[in-house]
């Protein structure tokens, strides 16, 4: 709630128009991958309703922690060192070229104060939301999707350079 109301954020991140892309393109979603290539995952969808993030989250608990994913899961964070690049889990589907950089070649390790700010949303009447069932959407093996998403994104990026050389 502190960052979702405060009107920097919202001025600055929530109310842009790449948010707003992102948001009605389905480019946010929350993957799982494998070393044998097939990634799952949920869609994050109205980032700024408590209730879908809260829904969002009960449902990548249930994926994450799924008997016959999870042992595929913990295999892939035990045996892929984390850079923040897509390319740690891409190279696994095939990928043999890296196209997106480490994490931390683009962004610095920034600081977040939020004094002042802290309030626990558990305690703000939102309670009852916490313990309904949430079921996985039908289609939690995102692997073709995913790469369906990856060219549309590319497409959108040569697009706005097409149009920042004009």
């Amino acid at each position: 709630n502190p960052i979702i109301q405060n009107p920097l954020f919202k001025k600055n991140v929530f109310q842009t128009i790449p948010f707003q892309l992102c948001e009605w393109f389905h480019f946010n979603t929350v993957i799982f991958p494998t070393v044998e290539g097939v990634f799952y995952g949920v869609s994050v969808k109205r980032f700024t309703s408590l209730k879908e993030r809260i829904k969002l989250g009960k449902q990548l608990s249930e994926l994450l922690f799924s008997p016959e994913l999870f042992p595929g899961f913990f295999h892939f964070t035990s045996c892929v060192p984390h850079t923040g690049s897509r390319f740690d889990m891409e190279r696994w589907a095939g990928v043999k070229i890296r196209t997106s950089p480490f994490l931390r070649t683009c962004y610095p390790v920034v600081a977040h104060s939020l004094d002042g700010l802290k309030y626990d949303w558990f305690r703000g009447g939102k309670r009852e939301a916490m313990f309904k069932d949430e079921k996985l959407p039908k289609t939690i093996e995102i692997t073709d999707w995913y790469f369906q998403k990856r060219r549309q994104l590319q497409a959108l990026f040569s697009l706005e350079h097409w149009l920042n050389k004009r």
